[in-house]
């Protein structure tokens, strides 16, 4: 199982770093799709091999980032039915909107080498985030996700007239790519602060960034006196993060701004 969550993982971001010296338009797009597929598949036989043999932390690296006073951090994941299921799920999704992007970019002007490395990036962090048994492991993969949609929402960056989006025009303005992407970027990036100032808070409370340590909370606040709302505010803050990222009342405006991307962009 070890190898497979590395084949999972590693292959798209082999793929990422390959296309960008592959000048073929059609190739490039192929060798995403390969790449999407060959997730899809290894998520397939984790969630076999999990059904059949049961959950398994599988441990990458250990001890890559040690703080005094907290847990060492590794790269480790949590390979279950439900991160599994979520995994085939997320590329099966991909795969298609992949298929579908090669025909979408045939006629692109744009260089579509930047666009197939983002989104291979980008299905590598959401697969870091659904497998990550930890939360900085989890806000990193969680980043990924954010600058990768930053600069997919910007991939029209010379702000030709016909990428604006808005109007209509005698009712409201138009706004182009780099405006959109910016906007996207501080609405998102905002909650992401406060998602680790969360997180932050929450391995100081327990002194460990692995989840399966926060249930040492219940006994802090029932045998230290710790209020109930110091625990609270943190989780309240970590909330800010998805809610941000799917677009929930109030932190939903960046979402129509989201579509100045290409239109994969916005499917996934």
């Amino acid at each position: 199982m070890y190898h497979l969550v590395i084949t999972e993982l590693v292959v798209p971001i082999a793929v990422a770093l390959l296309v960008t010296v592959v000048k073929s338009r059609l190739y490039t797009g192929i060798l995403s799709v390969l790449a999407s597929i060959t997730s899809l598949i290894t998520s397939l036989i984790l969630y076999v091999n999990v059904v059949y043999s049961g959950p398994q932390r599988i441990e990458l690296l250990s001890n890559w980032l040690v703080i005094p006073g907290i847990k060492p951090v590794g790269i480790s994941f949590i390979i279950d039915p439900l991160s599994t299921l979520v995994g085939i799920l997320l590329c099966s999704l991909s795969t298609i909107i992949l298929i579908y992007s090669i025909g979408y970019l045939s006629d692109e002007y744009y260089d579509s080498r930047r666009y197939w490395f983002l989104m291979l990036i980008f299905i590598t962090s959401m697969l870091i985030v659904v497998n990550a048994d930890n939360f900085i492991l989890l806000f990193i993969g969680w980043e990924g996700v954010s600058i990768c949609s930053y600069l997919l929402i910007g991939y029209y960056y010379g702000d030709e007239k016909e990428y604006w989006i808005g109007g209509p025009p005698s009712k409201a303005p138009l706004h182009p790519p780099s405006y959109c992407s910016f906007r996207t970027l501080i609405t998102v990036g905002s909650a992401d602060s406060l998602m680790l100032v969360g997180i932050l808070t929450l391995v100081v409370l327990t002194g460990s960034p692995y989840y399966e340590d926060l249930e040492s909370i219940k006994s802090l606040v029932s045998s230290s006196g710790l209020p109930v709302w110091s625990v609270l505010t943190p989780l309240i803050l970590f909330l800010t993060g998805p809610l941000a990222k799917s677009a929930q009342f109030p932190l939903h405006t960046w979402l129509p701004y989201a579509m100045a991307g290409p239109t994969p962009v916005s499917a996934l």
